[in-house]
């Protein structure tokens, strides 16, 4: 099959290329940079980009920048900035970091549509396409900007988390929508977990995380919820609007806990909440029971219009009570009982079980919380012959969670060159005060966030000019009898020896070449030849050949030349390898010397 031209950079395990993290045994990391100065090999400079590339189960690691996403128009249907339909994880380098937002010129992504019940209108907009999604975003900042927008990340009918990020200047308080986060489903009977953790989310219009499980007859839908050491905040005292910090409606499960949400003022007290509860499915978790499915403990709600409202959908109190035990209200005397607020936040009344209520406020949650960026790793390519006074080229391979900045080369502490581009190399031409000496080869790899390996790359090379090669005799050789010579029966011819040269003479191999080809049954031919200059072919040299697969799995095999400069191999991989990205190299040895290389990383998919 054809070799692709787009290179996907895999895990540290498979092939130590660049940007590679072990997430699954068969997933793969693409990484985007919007400017290319973070993550200069990065293949992506939108975040769009590399999810329409990226096959299910991928890791998409967004470098440091700000990305400005969108389709360049918006159907009435509306659109969103950032769509993902597939299972995929989504990976920022830090929500102080990274940005994403819609680019300026969408006027809005709302289309024609009035509500969040659908697959459209957000920043980043997730939804199942067919089969079951799993898509889990950390270590960003999502914001509207100038642009409409419904909501800035949306779960619909998809599974999956939102971590460590920052969620702001989603729309102005007079917006149509303007949600921070929306956790929606309309499926039947399915379970949709979704978590909400380590986040800071602020500037919505009507809500910061909206649950919402349409409730009907047959049921539809039911989603299991967890809200979770995040900091909720409204816009305060404002007229224009009422905000709920957590809305949730429906047959939604699951648990609003250590988060502190306040500032939900806006529109008068009775309109506002920091959690707002309408048509609930309050049936209790067990035949009398007293905890509902989806509970409201140990949070910090404070400076509310109301601390928890718990009504039907014509504003009357519910007669089964919603679970808000643990909480602390602002006092130590608890939540006042309806309007006007006497203590702490109001709740209305027993539609609200309070009891347990703190008398402290809970320690504050980090928001966001961090990001894990592991140091980047690599290894120093074995050089060929170093000689004095001769060129070579020295090669690092290189790997990180989110991107290879650089990789800068030394000999004996003295820096000698810096690469930002895979394959990671320098040149250096040792001088002849080298002659005899063994040098110490060093490479330090940088990544995105300026980490560097944790300790240096080393290797030991060895600078020596070649014996010279036996000078032929000038002896006239001797007249031959005329006795004829029998030879014996058993006589074999002898095979001519593989003579080494140094590197630049004409009979040294230039170049190894090598095509792969798949075909089914995870079968993978290699075959190629070596370029020489001028001579004979080095007939019966090695010519090694290894494959790597992500997750560490490589195989390796040899070949022979032959006459004709050409060589051929065959290798199988086990199931789980079909339909993956392999890389494949070849080199040239013999007496244990590298006398040339194939180009690197050569990718190709093997056949199922």
């Amino acid at each position: 099959m054809p070799v692709r031209t787009t290179l996907r950079w895999f895990s540290a395990g498979a092939l130590a290329v660049a940007m590679g993290v072990p997430a699954t045994a068969s997933a793969a990391t693409l990484s985007v940079d919007d400017d290319g100065l973070d993550c200069p090999s990065a293949a992506y400079s939108s975040v769009q980009a590399a999810v329409d590339a990226a096959s299910p189960g991928d890791i998409v690691a967004i470098c440091p920048g700000t990305y400005e996403e969108g389709p360049a128009t918006v159907p009435n249907a509306g659109a969103n900035a950032v769509s993902i339909a597939k299972m995929v994880t989504l990976r920022g380098a830090g929500a102080s970091k990274v940005t994403i937002r819609p680019k300026p010129a969408i006027a809005s992504l709302l289309g024609t549509t009035t509500n969040y019940r659908n697959t459209t209108g957000a920043v980043i907009g997730v939804y199942r396409s067919g089969v079951r999604q799993l898509v889990d975003i950390s270590g960003v900042t999502v914001e509207g900007g100038a642009t409409t927008v419904g909501s800035a990340v949306k779960f619909y009918n998809a599974e999956g988390s939102l971590t460590g990020s920052v969620i702001r200047n989603v729309a102005p308080l007079t917006g149509p929508q303007g949600y921070g986060v929306v956790i929606a489903s309309n499926l039947v009977a399915d379970r949709i977990p979704v978590r909400v953790a380590g986040t800071a989310i602020s500037g919505y219009a009507k809500a910061g995380v909206v649950i919402d499980s349409t409730q009907a007859a047959p049921a539809l839908g039911i989603l299991a919820a967890t809200v979770t050491q995040n900091r909720i905040t409204g816009a305060g005292t404002q007229a224009q609007t009422g905000q709920q910090g957590v809305f949730a409606t429906g047959l939604a499960t699951g648990a609003i806990t250590t988060n502190i949400i306040s500032g939900n003022l806006g529109a008068g007290d009775a309109a506002s909440a920091g959690v707002r509860l309408v048509d609930l499915d309050l049936t209790p978790t067990a035949v009398g029971g007293t905890t509902t499915k989806l509970t409201a403990t140990g949070n910090d709600i404070t400076g509310n219009g109301y601390g928890v409202r718990n009504e039907t959908g014509a504003g009357a109190d519910q007669t089964i009570p919603f679970t808000a035990t643990g909480n602390w209200w602002g006092h130590v005397a608890g939540p006042s009982i309806g309007l006007p607020k006497t203590v702490g936040d109001p709740v209305n009344g027993a539609a609200v079980n309070y009891s347990g209520f703190r008398t402290t406020p809970i320690t504050a949650p980090t928001t966001p919380s961090a990001v894990a960026d592991t140091v980047p790793t690599g290894s120093i390519d074995p050089p060929g012959p170093v000689q004095p006074g001769r060129s070579i080229t020295l090669r690092a391979l290189a790997a990180d969670d989110f991107g290879v900045k650089s990789v800068t080369f030394a000999i004996d502490g003295t820096v000698i060159g810096t690469d930002t581009k895979v394959p990671y190399a320098t040149t250096w031409t040792p001088g002849p005060e080298f002659e005899g000496r063994t040098v110490k080869l060093s490479a330090v790899v940088t990544d995105s966030s300026d980490q560097t390996t944790a300790a240096p790359l080393e290797r030991d090379v060895l600078v020596k000019t070649p014996e010279p090669e036996p000078t032929p005799s000038a002896t006239p050789e001797a007249t031959p009898t005329a006795t004829p010579v029998v030879p014996a029966a058993t006589a074999t011819p002898t095979p001519a020896p593989v003579v080494v040269r140094a590197e630049g003479t004409p009979r040294r191999p230039s170049a190894v070449t090598l095509k792969a080809r798949s075909r089914k049954g995870r079968k993978l031919t290699v075959s190629g030849d070596v370029k020489v200059a001028a001579g004979a072919c080095p007939v019966g040299a090695t010519v090694r050949i290894s494959v790597a697969l992500p997750g560490g799995l490589v195989k390796r095999t040899t070949a022979t030349l032959t006459s004709t400069c050409g060589y051929s191999a065959k290798l199988t991989f086990p199931r789980l390898a079909g339909g993956r990205i392999a890389i494949v190299k070849a080199r040239l040895e013999t007496s244990g010397a590298v006398l040339a290389r194939s180009a690197p990383q050569r990718v190709l998919r093997i056949k199922r």
